[in-house]
Order: C-alpha cells, then structure tokens, then sequence
C-alpha cells in the first residue's frame, strides 16, 4: 500500500512527452470522446491517463516502495516483457526492439525511469532529430514510442501492443495496493476523462457532477459503452437499418435510471448519431452489470447526481 511511500506524481513525471502527445489529443476527432457532445473543459485523455497512474503507483525508487510493486516493474519492463512490445512498425517495417523501456542515453536504468519510460517515451524518430541526425521533425503521429501508455493508439482493442501495455498498467497498478482494486472518485468529472480513463486502468471510478449535460456526457462516455457496446467497427444509422439484438448502437437510447425525471423529461433521448461506435471508449475490459448506474467490477464506474 502508499500508506508512507510518495507517489511517482510526486517525484516525476515526463512533462515534454505527456505535453506533446496531449496537444495531438486536440486533433483526435474519429472515435473519441469529444465527438459526443462539446463539453469546454474537456482535459487531453493523454495527460489523464498520465496522471491517474502516476497517482496511483508509488516511486520504485523510494526505499518505502513495496518490494511487491518493485518485483512487477522490473519483471514487466526489464526483464520479461512480453513478446509483442519487442518490435515497433513503421508502415510495412517492423523494426526489433528488445528493450523498450530502457531509459534514454545518459540517463541511469533505474526503475523509476522506466517506469516514466512506459508512461511516455519519445520514439526514435524524435530522438534523431533532437540529436541532429534526421532534418524533419516526425509526424505528430509518431512523436511518441508506440509502446507508450499515453499514446492514443494504445486505447484501440484492436491494438494487440495497445492492449499488453494496459494490461501491464492494470498489473502495476493492482500491485501497488497489494492486489486489490483501487476506487478513484472525481467529484467534479466533466467530459469523463479522468473516471474513463480510471477505469481504463482497471480501477473503480466514481465520477459526480451537478450539471445535468455532465451527467449525460458521462454516462455516454464511461456506462453506456459498457453495458451496450461491442468491441470493433459497425455501421449504425441510416437508410434500411435494422438495430441488431441485443441493441448496439447509441441512438434513441432512453435517459431513466437513477436521473431525476426532471431531467429525463428535457432529456429524454441521447441521439447521438454517429456514423461509427466509440471503439476506443470500448477497451476496458469484459463488464459485469448488475444494476443501472452502478457497475459492479473491477474496472467499473458509477455516475452519481445531486
């Protein structure tokens, strides 16, 4: 547990890597969460995933660190990492990688730095040109290591790295708190990245807002998908479409639940109307929904209101 061990929020973070993934998160438009509806304080999903995790795990370098967490850093990002983040690819290149966690040259192979190398990491491309060996800065794209956990790639399910790399996030994170599950609450959640982005890694969230559009926002964003959605792509809406059952798609999806019925009544459908489901909202692993508005599992979430 972090009952006397600082968390690595409190010792480092990398800043310049979180930052430029973040402002690429400003350009995301198909699949993410600001496609639902326009929220103005909505926060990067990058820099929210960074700092949820940064919070949650202890410094590894701190003496009071468990020995447990210690033990999981250094199996997942030195000495056993697993096969499918050895490589990266660059079109049809694949390029060998062993060691993807190795901090940059100079700096020391401790296993807080590699710790901050899983949470962001610049990729080759953007090494060789702080080094003065490439002439163009890389696409925004490619700014970052694709085995970053901020990256935006890693959150697809049908990333196989995207998906080892939050597997291990949720390892690291349970390991931390002896195995158990944590319980985030963000009591002024907004657009919902904070409780997704939670429950992305494996935690509890528990996300409260007093606006009613919040509200909705949230439950679209962290509930919905899980309790309605399938991972991968499918056409929804349009000219002789016939929803599948189970329903599927986001549209016309009635507001009740634990909502008050004055909010119902100015709400009282979603109709979102997107061409495609949010597969990136999806990856957060298989949910058992026993009630309403309460997910009930390791990597749940529940909208409360006023």
């Amino acid at each position: 547990m972090l009952e006397h061990c600082p968390c690595l929020i409190e010792v480092a973070l990398p800043i310049r890597e979180i930052s430029a993934e973040s402002v690429r998160d400003k350009s995301l438009r198909h699949g993410h969460i600001s496609t639902l509806h326009l929220w103005w304080a909505r926060r990067p999903l990058a820099a929210s995933r960074a700092v949820v995790f940064a919070s949650l795990v202890p410094d590894p370098d701190d003496p009071r660190c468990p020995a447990e967490f210690r033990a999981a850093v250094e199996r997942h990002l030195k000495t056993q990492v697993p096969a499918e983040l050895k490589y990266y690819r660059r079109g049809r290149q694949v390029h060998r990688d062993e060691d993807p966690y190795r901090p940059y040259e100079g700096m020391p192979d401790t296993l807080r730095n590699r710790l901050l190398m899983f949470i962001a990491k610049w990729s080759p491309e953007s090494l060789a040109f702080e080094a003065g060996k490439a002439k163009r800065e890389p696409d925004p794209k490619y700014l970052l290591d694709d085995r970053s956990l901020v990256k935006w790639e890693t959150s697809d399910p049908e990333n196989p790295q995207g998906r080892e790399v939050l597997r291990i996030a949720q390892e690291l994170v349970k390991a931390a708190y002896g195995g158990e599950t944590p319980t985030v609450l963000d009591p002024f959640a907004g657009g919902g990245a904070i409780p997704l982005e939670a429950g992305r890694l494996g935690c509890q969230a528990i996300a409260n807002d007093y606006n009613p559009v919040a509200y909705l926002i949230l439950r679209a964003t962290c509930e919905f998908p899980q309790k309605y959605g399938k991972p991968g792509w499918r056409r929804v809406g349009g000219a002789g479409f016939q929803p599948a059952e189970p329903r599927t798609s986001f549209d016309s999806l009635p507001v009740r639940s634990s909502c008050p019925k004055s909010y119902a009544t100015q709400f009282p459908a979603l109709g979102v109307g997107r061409s495609h489901l949010l597969r990136h909202v999806f990856n957060l692993g298989s949910i058992r929904h026993p009630g309403s508005a309460t997910l009930d599992c390791a990597q749940g979430f529940t909208a409360l209101e006023w």
